[in-house]
């Protein structure tokens, strides 16, 4: 009898021991191990990805509308951001310097058809190299003209609008095979849809007569629109003004 007391014994102290170790195993592996972004061979699936984190970043855009556009008249946009305000020429342009061939694409939503004369906007492109001068063939879908023109690298240009019946322009840069880029590999600004007023610098200009007087090449906004154009004027910016004599002194 007391053999058979002594075996049931350590049978029941075995088990307790046995017991004690699966709760202290249970303790060690818990359910809160297998969280999200956490996967070993404690865990009985694959974790979902923590709805808690933050969404990704949204893509940069490709296509920015031209801010600062005035609905009349045509209007020049060029600026070397690479320079001060007081290096501009008279007539500004921005600059490939990429090292890349690239296309611009302007579109613009215009009056359903039929359309009538001055639907469509007046678009010209000026260049330094290759050619003075280009007008684009607009591209005409439905609601939508566009305006495309390939750049060089190096080329200096200049683009002047006259939206008439268009409205919305946008601008949009690409290689030549379709991949979106920013449009800073252009030399145009990170942000075309943002026109804040930058002030112009007083310096000094040489005046007609060879002598020299304080002047103003005026103001240009933040995207690169620099002012009114016209084809007798030229480039007429915003606030400029010179101290030169009308004689040219």
């Amino acid at each position: 009898m007391l053999q058979r007391f002594k075996s049931l014994y350590w049978r029941l102290c075995l088990l307790s021991v046995a017991q004690m170790a699966i709760a202290k195993d249970a303790r060690a592996i818990q359910p809160s191990d297998c969280q999200p972004g956490h996967m070993d061979s404690s865990c009985a699936k694959a974790i979902d990805s923590d709805p808690r984190l933050p969404p990704p970043p949204p893509r940069p855009p490709t296509a920015f509308p031209l801010a600062g556009q005035p609905a009349s008249g045509y209007f020049y946009w060029g600026y070397d951001f690479s320079s001060g305000d007081t290096d501009q020429f008279d007539d500004p342009r921005f600059v490939n310097r990429s090292g890349r061939d690239l296309v611009i694409t302007l579109s613009f939503s215009i009056p359903g058809p039929p359309c009538g004369g001055g639907c469509l906007p007046g678009v010209e492109f000026y260049f330094d190299q290759d050619v003075h001068k280009r007008d684009p063939r607009l591209q005409v879908a439905g609601n939508t003209a566009k305006a495309v023109v390939p750049v060089k690298p190096g080329d200096r240009y200049a683009f002047i609008i006259g939206l008439w019946q268009a409205r919305n322009p946008i601008v949009a840069v690409t290689l030549p095979d379709g991949t979106p880029v920013s449009p800073e590999l252009v030399g145009l600004s990170a942000r075309p849809d943002i026109a804040d007023q930058v002030s112009g610098t007083p310096t000094l200009c040489t005046c007609d007569g060879g002598s020299q007087a304080e002047c103003n090449r005026g103001d240009h906004y933040s995207n690169g629109l620099s002012g009114k154009w016209s084809q007798t004027m030229g480039l007429s910016r915003f606030n400029e003004w010179t101290r030169c004599q009308r004689d040219g002194t």
